[in-house]
Formats: structure tokens, sequence, C-alpha cells
């Protein structure tokens, strides 16, 4: 644990350049210096051929060693913050990040199914690398959230009612889990790209895409805009969704579109049943909400 010196929650930042060929080792000391010193911003600037194997474990060590505090990585730069009381750290921008990110994988995930001119192996590529991003992303949003149960301050600092919390860490690890399911899909791209679908499954497949992609962003939004009419509206168009896809795909028809092209379609399925969920979290969050402000107000 850090020395408890920063009783006031004065940010306090130390800057370090970093060469390429640092050893690991001296980085560990130099973060658990500054961590045990009360700093609370450590910052690197890192050159160009900084190694990507050496900001791997200095990432471990963040994760594993220092309480409460994360790593924040920037283009040329990463910052580990103490995230009980850095002011730099807003619950409801990293919510809206997480939002922006998950949808576009979702959306991204099967946009090689009617679009020949799409490059499947780059967009697995990339929506891989957008993995990495969210799970960082997830984890920040999280943690936070985890701690500011523990710590009177940090709810303070979120600014959200305790009854609320639960409900966006449903959020936050419904919409990992989604883009998850993306990963999945957009890797079975190249396999089923190859098989030459016929015309009326592949047609089928992108109609299904699309309405999971629009459950998806719509459940995101209405929990961030507190949209509880929207939410209600989502959790209605994922019901007869649902319906559809089991009179469309039956079980039985997966021998007729191949195993591959079945388990898309199950995987777009669950990012609709994480559409309902995040649409149930919000309409539950708004009634966890008009409770909490009845119980100040009296």
């Amino acid at each position: 644990m850090p020395a408890n010196t920063n009783r006031l929650h004065i940010e306090r930042e130390r800057i370090h350049k970093v060469r390429s060929n640092e050893n690991i080792e001296t980085l560990k000391q130099i973060v658990l210096a500054d961590f045990i010193g009360g700093i609370d911003v450590i910052k690197f600037r890192l050159s160009r051929s900084f190694p990507n194997k050496t900001l791997r474990q200095l990432r471990d060590f963040v994760d594993t060693r220092l309480i409460g505090f994360d790593m924040i990585e920037l283009d040329q730069a990463l910052q580990i913050i103490n995230m009980t009381q850095s002011p730099q750290f807003d619950v409801h921008r990293l919510m809206e990040i997480i939002r922006v990110q998950s949808s576009r994988m979702v959306s991204e995930c099967f946009s090689w199914i009617n679009h020949d001119h799409v490059d499947v192996d780059e967009m697995t590529e990339n929506i891989n690398s957008w993995e990495t991003i969210l799970d960082r992303q997830s984890n920040q949003m999280l943690r936070t959230l985890q701690l500011s149960i523990l710590d009177f301050w940090m709810a303070e600092k979120v600014n959200l009612p305790m009854s609320e919390i639960l409900y966006w860490s449903t959020v936050t690890n419904a919409a990992e889990s989604a883009a998850d399911l993306a990963v999945m899909i957009s890797e079975l791209a190249p396999i089923i790209d190859q098989a030459q679908l016929k015309p009326d499954v592949r047609k089928n497949l992108y109609n299904m895409g699309k309405q999971a992609e629009d459950l998806f962003s719509r459940s995101m939004r209405s929990f961030i805009r507190r949209d509880y009419q929207e939410a209600h509206a989502v959790l209605a168009d994922q019901a007869k969704s649902s319906l559809t896809f089991q009179k469309r795909w039956p079980i039985e028809a997966v021998d007729e579109m191949q195993s591959n092209s079945a388990l898309v379609v199950r995987n777009l399925e669950k990012i609709g049943s994480y559409a309902r969920r995040i649409a149930e979290a919000t309409i539950d969050c708004g009634a966890a909400r008009v409770a909490y402000l009845s119980s100040v107000s009296t």
C-alpha cells in the first residue's frame, strides 16, 4: 500500500523518459518507488521502438502489485494512475468510450457477409486489436466501480449513487462479452468466406447481423442517455427478433448451412441477448435512481 500522505487528494505526478532497451526490472523499481512515495500519476515517455513484450510485463506488474492503480496506454506514452484519487478519471466518459468501441466491433464483425470487397483477414486482425484495448477500458471501469464501493471519497468522485454501481458493472460486463462474441465471429469469417455460402443463407445471415447490431447499439445508448422508453422498446424488439430467429434457423437447418455458419448465427443471437440484458439494467437502474432520489429528498 502507498504511504497515506495525500489526505487532501491533491494529484501529484512524475514523468520518466524511457529508452527502448530499458530493463523491465528497472522500470518496476521506478514504478514501485513512485508508488510507495505517494505519486498519483506515473508517466513514461516511450521511444517509437519500445518493445511490446516489455509493455505487457509492466502491465502485468501494475495489475498484480499496485493496489488501486491502473495503466493507460497512449501514443508513445503510458500513464500509471491512482484511480482512487486521480481527477483525470471520468466514469461517464469511459462508459461512452466503451459504448463506441464495443458497438464498432459488433458492427464490423459481420460486414464481410454482404460485401465482397472486405479483406476478412485484415478485419479479423483489427477486431482482435480493438478487443485488447476494450479489455483494458472495461477493467479500468470495473476496478473503479469496485473501488468506489470501498472508498467513500471515490464514490463521490464517480458521482454515482451506490444503488446504481451494480448496474454500471452489469452493462460494462455485457458490452465486453458482446465484443468477445464479435471477435469470435470475425475469426470464423475467413473460413466461411471461402465456403461460398448460398445467396439466401448469406442474405439471412447479414440481416440477422444488422438486427443484432441495431439492438446492441440502441441498448447501450439507452443506458447512457437514461432513455427508459427506448430500453423498453429494445426488450420488445429483441423478443420479436429471437422468435424470428427460432423460425428461420431451426436446429435441423445446421447441416444445410454448415457448422461454422451455424456458430455465427448462435453468436449473433447471443449479442441480441446481451442487448436485452443491458436494456433490463437500464430500466432497473432508472428504478434505483428514483428510489435513491426519493430517499435523499425525505
